[in-house]
C-alpha cells in the first residue's frame, strides 16, 4: 500500500511542476523525469544503473517526459473541440507545435488532421510509442 501511495503522490507531484513551471519546460522536465524514475526506483528497489522502462511499463505508467507531451495534446484537442470562441482561436494559434509533437509520437502511416484525432487514438499512439522505446531496451 504504501508504494501505491508513492508512486501517486510522485506523479501529482511531478506533473504539477511541470504545468506550471518556468520558460524553461525542457530542463524541468527532465528533471521531473529523473525523480519519477527515482520513485519507481525507490517503490521496486532497484539498482541506479537500470533502466526503469520495464517497470512503467508493467505498471501502465508512462515515462513523466512522455506523459507531459500526450496531456499537453490532450488538453489542444479539448481546446479545439470547445465551443468558445476564444479558447478554439487559441488552440489555432499552437497547431503547428502540436502537430510537431504528433509527428514524434504518432506512426508513421497515419496522416489525419489533428483535430479529428479522439483521445483513445492519441493514447493509443504513445503507448505504442514507449512499448517500442521498451522492446529496444
Amino acid at each position: 500500500m504504501r508504494s501505491i501511495l508513492l508512486k501517486h503522490t510522485a506523479c501529482q507531484c511531478c506533473y504539477t511542476v511541470v504545468k506550471y513551471g518556468g520558460p524553461d519546460q525542457s530542463i524541468l522536465i527532465r528533471s521531473v523525469d529523473v525523480s519519477w524514475n527515482n520513485a519507481f526506483r525507490k517503490i521496486f528497489n532497484a539498482c541506479w544503473r537500470e533502466s526503469v522502462k520495464p517497470l512503467q511499463f508493467y505498471c501502465s505508467c508512462l515515462p513523466a517526459s512522455i506523459l507531459v507531451h500526450q496531456r499537453r495534446i490532450l488538453f489542444w484537442l479539448k481546446m479545439v473541440r470547445s465551443d468558445n470562441v476564444i479558447l478554439h482561436t487559441l488552440a489555432g494559434c499552437f497547431r503547428d507545435s502540436v502537430i510537431a509533437v504528433l509527428d514524434k509520437y504518432s506512426p508513421t502511416d497515419s496522416h489525419c488532421e489533428p483535430s479529428m484525432l479522439s483521445s483513445c487514438v492519441v493514447k493509443r499512439w504513445f503507448w505504442l510509442y514507449f512499448s517500442n522505446l521498451c522492446q529496444a531496451v
